[in-house]
């Protein structure tokens, strides 16, 4: 636990987000992937390679497609997109640490529809329900599969250790 307390707080800081936000960071199955939520903002983090999140990161970042976020409680081990969704919502990117990480980001209070998915899925997190999130550009997407007890594999780790 302690580890995970350093890891948002370091992420708070190199992301730039102020420090009275709150801020909690969701790991992952794979412990590969990242999702920040935060009361502004809802960030997708890839530490790892991962062909649907680069290709939905590639159509962002060239040609500012509008992405679709969903999100909901989930049987363990299911597969697919979750059922409540948001659509046509706009999304930046960033990298850090030295490109090995990059990430999406999608500004909250543009759709209250969105606030209200954020808060029932960080709910559901803290209550210790598995819960999935899912981002797609309308064609491809990628889901993450998140718990209160999912931690960072190793490399991970060591990866977020790199400077910004």
């Amino acid at each position: 636990m302690c580890c995970r307390f350093w890891i948002v707080v370091c992420f708070a800081f190199s992301l730039g987000f102020p420090s009275e936000s709150k801020a909690e960071f969701w790991v992952d199955e794979d412990g590969e992937s990242l999702v920040l939520i935060t009361d502004e903002t809802l960030s997708i983090l890839s530490i790892d390679d991962f062909y649907y999140f680069d290709q939905i990161f590639t159509s962002v970042r060239k040609e500012k497609a509008p992405v679709r976020i969903c999100a909901g409680t989930t049987v363990e081990g299911s597969t697919g997109v979750p059922e409540s969704c948001v659509s046509n919502l706009s999304a930046t990117y960033s990298m850090h640490h030295k490109g090995r990480v990059r990430a999406l980001h999608i500004d909250i209070q543009d759709s209250p529809a969105l606030v209200e998915l954020m808060k029932t899925t960080d709910k559901s997190l803290r209550a210790g329900q598995v819960t999935k999130v899912s981002i797609d550009d309308n064609d491809l997407y990628a889901a993450y599969t998140l718990q209160k007890d999912y931690q960072l594999t190793p490399e991970s780790h060591n990866i977020l250790l790199l400077p910004d």
